[in-house]
């Protein structure tokens, strides 16, 4: 090992785990107070933290920074020749990221130094969001499973060739295991839409295929969005039952998810996206096994009117259940679903952009529900800063709640060390403290 080994309460990958749960055992108290402040030179990704250090992207800077976690100074930063989209990855002492200029990088998480670096397509550019990226960008957060970091690169498999996945071995970066997504296309040249991505069991729509995301592991399979794989990247049939696992409509790395896009957790290929029938729909949300707790707004189908001045957001909290099997709406085939047993609900005057839960404590952070006259979207637009709400995981009881200067950024809050962690829209990455702590 290069460096600090993980310990129980660190945070040493996007949303703490391989399974993306934003759940740590850590115990973080409600009461809070700011320790320190720290501004990058544009937008944080989502932060992870090991062995006193703090490691994040500067996304639009092309660079991931090191801070020190006792006092926010930056230690390091290392530039990269594109965006990076999300946090790194630490892994016995090294630190493993993707970039949009096509690249993995693996640094020595200590001080910063290049290892290693890994890009197996050819060097070909184009102009995206008013900068100059490869055709098949790498997300910055690659996962690392039963010690391969695995990666995905493309965004999209009907885009520039499709999709590449990718295993390296995260010690010398040498190629482990690699699968090509592509299209599919029909013999007409159009996207293929069958009976059974009708009900949206491997598609947005009915139409078959993916976009480029962020890796999750669960007991054995691998998910991209919908899509399940074996560790050596073989396909999982939507037929196959899987272990629960969290699935993002929009996925993990779009910055502003649109009203129509959710968040839910099931154990079958055969989600609907178009509807979503599972009893898990949150805006975002965190698990704990089978536990799970979200933020509830907009209905699943995102085509029902919603009014959030009489309706407010709501705190779910939710236990999955037993599977029950359903028939097939458009094919034969009988479709599995799980029910899920409630456990709480609570409303709060804030919407969610973030979450984690630390042992008994559930942390959230959004905008004020809030309309002043002549200027509705205000708080909606993070231009009345933001709030960070405390709640009890047991029972939905109000702990403690703070404001925020400025809005959270999307899905950017961990905790580790007795510490929370998360990033506002100007730029700052911030820690908080347990009032218990000492200085």
């Amino acid at each position: 090992e290069l460096g600090p080994a993980v310990i129980g309460g660190d945070w040493p990958t996007y949303r703490h785990d391989a399974s993306r749960s934003g759940h740590s055992p850590t115990a973080v108290p409600a009461t809070l107070e700011p320790r320190w402040r720290t501004r990058l030179t544009t937008q944080a990704s989502p932060p992870v933290i090991v062995g006193g250090q703090v490691f994040v992207a500067d996304k639009d800077a092309h660079a991931v920074c090191a801070l020190n976690a006792a006092d926010g100074k930056i230690q390091w930063t290392y530039t990269t020749g594109g965006r990076v989209d999300s946090p790194p990855t630490f892994h016995q002492g090294r630190l493993l990221f993707g970039s949009h200029d096509g690249w993995v990088y693996c640094l020595r998480a200590a001080d910063g130094a290049l290892i290693w670096r890994f890009r197996g397509l050819p060097d070909r550019l184009l102009c995206a969001y008013e900068q100059v990226e490869s055709a098949w960008p790498v997300c910055g957060s690659v996962l690392v499973y039963d010690d391969v970091a695995y990666f995905v690169a493309g965004r999209n498999s009907f885009l520039d060739g499709g999709l590449f996945l990718v295993g390296l071995d995260p010690r010398t970066g040498k190629v482990i295991h690699q699968r090509h997504l592509y299209g599919p296309y029909g013999p007409d040249g159009h996207p293929i839409i069958s009976e059974v991505t009708a009900l949206g069991a491997t598609g947005a729509g009915g139409i078959e295929g993916n976009k480029g995301d962020i890796l999750l592991a669960e007991q054995g399979h691998l998910f991209l969005r919908h899509q399940a794989f074996t560790p050596d990247l073989k396909s999982v049939s939507p037929d196959h039952l899987v272990p629960p696992h969290l699935i993002t409509s929009h996925g993990f790395v779009q910055p502003t998810p649109h009203h129509r896009s959710w968040w839910t957790m099931d154990t079958t290929l055969r989600y609907d996206i178009a509807t979503g029938r599972s009893p898990v729909h949150g805006d975002i949300l965190v698990r704990d096994g089978t536990r799970f707790y979200e933020v509830r707004g907009y209905r699943p189908s995102r085509t029902a009117t919603f009014d959030p001045r009489p309706s407010g957001y709501t705190l779910h909290a939710g236990d999955l259940a037993t599977i029950h099997v359903e028939p097939g709406e458009s094919t034969r085939r009988a479709v599995p679903r799980r029910t899920a047993l409630k456990r709480w609900d609570a409303s709060i005057p804030l919407t969610g952009k973030a979450m984690a839960l630390a042992g008994d404590v559930l942390f959230v952070a959004g905008t004020p529900v809030a309309f002043p006259l002549g200027d509705l979207a205000k708080a909606y637009e993070g231009r009345m800063g933001g709030l960070l709400w405390a709640v009890s995981a047991e029972d939905g009881r109000t702990l403690a709640e703070y404001q925020l200067e400025a809005a959270p950024v999307w899905d950017i809050m961990a905790v580790a060390g007795v510490r929370l962690y998360l990033c506002t829209t100007d730029g700052r990455v911030m820690c908080f403290v347990g009032e218990s702590v000492s200085r």
